[in-house]
């Protein structure tokens, strides 16, 4: 899949706030960005999982921690984090600061519609899961 949702620098922003990092407990997440890219994929055209392109990810697997993710609260603190980090100290407008703070509403935007959908399909998609 040549394009994606997040550009590099959205990435950079949000990679540090999920979990799976070397120093956390458990598994070492492999691919965050590939299933951050599925889970917006999936906001983005409301398939079904199992619709989801090979190259995003197993299906099964990516819903499996898109629940886990949900049920820990690791996309609120994301869209939290998101939120806040804006530069408010400077109180000048550029062209340079409408450009980020336009960065910040469309990504931040992305993940707002993409988390009710989301949830509500990993909630009516659980019960075909095994409990953890």
């Amino acid at each position: 899949m040549a394009r994606w949702i997040l550009r590099d620098d959205q990435w950079e922003q949000i990679k540090d706030w999920l979990p799976g990092k070397a120093t956390d407990c458990g598994v070492t997440a492999k691919d965050k960005r590939l299933f951050v890219e599925a889970v917006l994929w999936m906001g983005r055209t409301g398939a079904p999982w199992r619709d989801l392109p090979a190259e995003l990810g197993h299906w099964p697997t990516t819903t499996t921690r898109f629940s886990r993710w949900s049920k820990a609260g690791v996309w609120d603190r994301v869209f939290e984090a998101i939120s806040q980090d804006r530069d408010e100290e400077e109180v000048m407008i550029d062209s340079t600061n409408a450009e980020i703070d336009e960065m910040l509403f469309q990504l931040s935007s992305v993940i707002e519609a993409c988390l009710p959908i989301m949830e509500h399909l990993a909630s009516e998609r659980l019960s075909i899961f095994p409990k953890f």
